[in-house]
């Protein structure tokens, strides 16, 4: 946080390490490797991003070197991806559901986009919940009453999303 000079807190006092410091890759790296060892059949991500609430324009990085959000979690996926690979693990992340409408303003602030994750994972889990939609999101009056037509809408803005890279399925 750039007004207190300490790490990033959201409004409910989550504190946020930084994506681009070369010490949460190697912590990333660390815990990959221990999960590896219990030998699982697969390594899930969860909160790759950047945080969105509060005064994220008091956020900064001291290592972005004016990288942009996507590139550190590109770079962090990219080395992680390196580790599950080698112990054939199987490797999914879950994204943000507003994602998969592929609003760059948005995906920028996350730091999240379906192509990342599509390069460097085995499976996408796109977190949609009909209820964290604002009334009105995408024509819907209540997304929340409307769980089904929600969740029917996201699925075609993901299939949308994909099929731009089929050189990405097996």
């Amino acid at each position: 946080d750039k007004q207190t000079n300490a790490p990033w807190k959201a409004p409910n006092g989550a504190v946020w390490i930084d994506i681009f410091a070369p010490e949460t890759l190697a912590y990333y790296q660390k815990i990959i490797n221990l999960a590896c060892k219990m030998d699982p059949e697969e390594i899930q991500l969860d909160y790759i991003r950047f945080p969105t609430e509060g005064n994220v324009t008091n956020q900064i990085s001291r290592y972005s070197k004016g990288r942009r959000p996507y590139q550190a979690v590109d770079h962090l996926l990219k080395n992680l991806l390196i580790i599950v690979d080698r112990h054939n693990i199987g490797f999914s992340a879950d994204i943000f559901g507003i994602v998969l409408w592929d609003n760059k303003l948005t995906n920028e602030r996350l730091g999240q986009n379906v192509l990342t994750f599509m390069r460097y994972v085995d499976e996408i889990c796109p977190m949609v919940y009909p209820s964290h939609f604002h009334n009105g999101f995408d024509g819907i009056p209540l997304p929340g009453d409307a769980t089904y037509l929600f969740i029917k809408k996201s699925a075609q803005h993901f299939h949308n999303v994909t099929r731009r890279y089929p050189q990405y399925f097996v």
